[in-house]
């Protein structure tokens, strides 16, 4: 009898448990609800990290807006977007995985920026890895996208990039980027 009590007990505690653990929300490194599943963007900039925002998918994320192509914009603060943004775009011969340069060596129409401010309150600032543009001076950033994967609507990969402010004249290394976005 006693066992048989020991038995149930253990059994409805079990039970208990898995419930309680099936139903815990899984939570990013942060400890924030993670509500993007396993889709992120991070980066190193300078001595901070950067996190994306992924809470609205439909407006910030991996688009291929043309074939051959790939577009990552991506914000730290949906609500804030001032506060951090940053931009990869392989705008010609995207073909999936592979390596593809940006600035300095890189193709003139890909390019990689992080920005802070607002053209609207006329405090824009963006740190850029690009060539031929006025955004940036004379071929100055240099970097790199690593497409890994692009399957099934997903697509992962790295980045890194030594950008550059041609207003203040100042660099911004963007280091040890990594992404795992659904494509819109």
């Amino acid at each position: 009898m006693m066992k048989n009590s020991i038995l149930k007990f253990s059994i409805g505690l079990i039970a208990v448990m898995m419930t309680g653990l099936m139903s815990c929300e899984k939570e990013g490194e942060d400890g924030d609800k993670d509500k993007n599943g396993d889709f992120y963007l991070t980066a190193e900039i300078g001595e901070a990290s950067f996190t994306a925002d992924l809470s609205d998918a439909e407006t910030w994320g991996a688009f291929k807006y043309h074939q051959g192509t790939l577009t990552i914009s991506v914000a730290d603060n949906i609500a804030n977007v001032g506060e951090g943004t940053i931009m990869l775009n392989i705008l010609d011969g995207y073909k999936g995985a592979g390596t593809y340069k940006v600035g300095v060596g890189g193709n003139v129409k890909n390019y990689a920026r992080y920005t802070i401010g607002s053209m609207g309150t006329g405090n824009l600032n963006f740190w850029a890895a690009e060539t031929g543009s006025a955004s940036s001076a004379n071929d100055i950033g240099k970097g790199s996208i690593v497409v890994t994967s692009d399957k099934s609507g997903v697509v992962e990969g790295t980045f890194q990039f030594d950008g550059y402010n041609n207003t203040d004249e100042t660099t911004k290394k963007v280091a040890e980027g990594k992404f795992r976005l659904k494509v819109q």
